[in-house]
């Protein structure tokens, strides 16, 4: 009797601290978005404390499993144990570039600085591997359909507000005049550039699930609206780099989207994709004029008539050149130049940027400026988070970073094409949603922060990498999950 109600007390204490790592994880991923990105120090450390309580919660949870005894039940299903697997190395693969910026902290730099770019490096991956490893199939699931509603009603938010208010105001902070100049929305960030950025990760999610094969009729209408509502908010936001992601985005879908359908209709669905984006592509050029007028910075027809290819082309790059952007990436390279293999250190762009700003041809005895000074801006962040992880890791963070980002898409990849064969097999059963849109989503996220980060800095802002982190996470989770033969095995 004593021992039943022991075990009783134990399975009750099990239940809580597992409903307060969900809960725990939930607090970062879901409300981080809604407070400015979580930029801010102010509610970066609370959200930032959350991530590490849900880790020691979760690590008490997986010590108290080790000491259970190990099943000796042996499971029919041969891929079981390789996805297991996969698992652990997608962890694995990320600790020697967290080692080597935790050793960053030891070196004479800015501390708080680096301390807050080391950490939105491991407070991401503690939140995949709870995803992963600390919760429960239908925890996954919650999870999934709260991000979807989370991301509606972020998008909703920014088109309500920016109609009403025209972002003037963000939540309750008045926004930034540069941008309500331009008329250019911002949802709950105060730049549209982030703003846009999140609203692509809708895009993709919606996505994700409108072209999953199974699922109801309901579904597919909720990954549609999540389409159409991340669009019209990447349009609002007049952001350059969101209106190029999106066409990366729905290019990706065209292969990975159809993966899993037949061979015959995949082509008919790819060709009416392709005549349904060339609708919305030329009504875009027609009806957005304040947005295409944001590329023609760059690219002026006027000024390009008459102008050979080559012409051309220099012309653009003397444009890039000589853009805010051009002469971040420009200074930042010169950055990296002077600590190529270590960098700069995490987060010295910011301190370092005065030594680096100018074009290195003035002469000081000479009396002799430079061709560019940059004097007249501050750059807080390079702007391509490429770039900006190069100068302060330098080629050996660089390097680190991309063996788990590239051995991830792998297997994000193979887990798509798993549930495919799986079905030709019969080996499942049922519907697969949310997994295979788990899947598809998340592969389409990661094309386009992988993209979008190249030219802005959406991955410096906490909420929308912890965000991305979960995203990814989830059918990496799912995907270790021993599935169940239907009776046509």
């Amino acid at each position: 009797m004593l021992r039943s109600k022991s075990l009783s007390a134990t399975t009750n204490v099990g239940h809580i601290v597992q409903k307060l790592i969900f809960i725990l994880t939930c607090v970062p991923v879901l409300i981080g978005p809604w407070f400015f990105g979580s930029r801010e120090l102010w509610w970066f450390w609370p959200f930032t404390l959350c991530i590490f309580m849900a880790t020691v919660l979760f690590g008490i949870q997986q010590f108290k499993r080790s000491l259970q005894p190990k099943s000796t039940v042996v499971s029919d299903d041969d891929g079981h144990g390789i996805w297991l697997q996969r698992q652990r190395n997608v962890l694995l693969l990320g600790l020697p570039l967290l080692a080597y910026a935790t050793w960053w902290l030891t070196q004479p730099v800015v501390y708080m600085l680096a301390e807050i770019s080391v950490l939105l490096l491991v407070t991401p991956v503690l939140l995949a591997a709870i995803v992963i490893f600390g919760m429960t199939t239908e925890q996954r699931r919650r999870l999934f359909i709260y991000i979807m509603l989370n991301l509606f009603l972020l998008g909703l938010y920014g088109v309500i507000n920016h109609a009403i208010t025209g972002s003037r105001i963000v939540l309750w902070a008045p926004g930034y005049e540069q941008y309500m100049r331009d008329h250019r929305a911002t949802g709950s960030y105060f730049c549209p550039n982030h703003f846009s950025g999140i609203m692509e990760i809708a895009t993709a999610m919606g996505l994700g699930v409108f072209l999953t094969r199974r699922v109801s009729h309901l579904q597919r209408a909720i990954g549609l609206s999540l389409i159409a509502l991340g669009c019209v908010a990447v349009v609002l936001s007049k952001s350059r780099g969101g209106g190029l992601t999106l066409l990366v985005i729905f290019a990706a879908s065209l292969y990975w989207g159809f993966t899993n359908w037949p061979r015959r209709a995949r082509w008919w669905w790819r060709a009416a994709c392709v005549a349904m984006g060339g609708i919305l592509v030329t009504g875009m050029i027609l009806l957005a004029d304040g947005f295409i007028e944001r590329y023609e910075q760059y690219v002026r027809p006027d000024r390009l008539q008459g102008l050979s290819l080559k012409d051309a082309s220099a012309d653009l790059g003397r444009r890039i050149e000589d853009s805010s952007r051009g002469r971040m990436f420009a200074g930042a390279y010169r950055a990296w130049q002077s600590a190529p293999v270590k960098g700069i250190g995490p987060g010295m762009h910011t301190t370092l940027w005065p030594h680096f700003a100018a074009e290195t041809d003035g002469d000081a005895i000479a009396a002799v400026w430079p061709t560019r000074s940059n004097h007249h801006f501050w750059s807080d962040e390079t702007h391509s988070d490429w770039l900006e992880m190069l100068e302060e890791y330098g080629l050996v963070g660089f390097v680190l970073l991309l063996l788990p980002v590239t051995y991830l898409f792998f297997v994000l990849s193979r887990a798509l094409r798993q549930d495919r064969t799986l079905r030709w097999e019969h080996k499942t059963t049922g519907t697969h949603f949310p997994r295979e849109s788990m899947v598809l989503g998340a592969i389409l996220a990661f094309i386009a922060m992988a993209f979008h980060s190249t030219a802005d800095f959406n991955l410096q802002m906490p909420a929308t990498v912890w965000l991305l982190s979960a995203i990814l996470a989830l059918p990496i989770g799912m995907m270790g999950e021993k599935r169940v033969r239907s009776s046509r095995s």
